[in-house]
């Protein structure tokens, strides 16, 4: 779950009821939150879209902290979908 008004991300490791599992801050408010395997080692961690300034962060971990790697995408009004793409 992502509280787009705080950029609060919490999660649990399970598809069952309770209280999360982990919980940390990342991205601004009003980030849209992605998830999927950015370094394809088998362990999903999130990453955001900010459509302010039309960029995609991804972290590599699924704690605080500063984006591993961003780049310039979409427009306003995208929304951020995570899979395997071949083009």
């Amino acid at each position: 779950l992502h509280r787009e008004s705080t950029g609060l991300v919490y999660f649990r490791n399970s598809h069952t009821q309770g209280v999360a599992d982990n919980e940390f801050i990342f991205g601004d408010p009003g980030d849209r939150l992605v998830g999927g395997d950015w370094t394809s080692d088998g362990v999903d961690s999130v990453g955001v879209f900010r459509p302010a300034n039309q960029r995609v962060y991804l972290r590599f971990a699924n704690t605080a902290g500063n984006a591993d790697v961003e780049y310039p995408r979409g427009n306003p009004e995208d929304l951020p979908i995570a899979g395997r793409f071949h083009l």
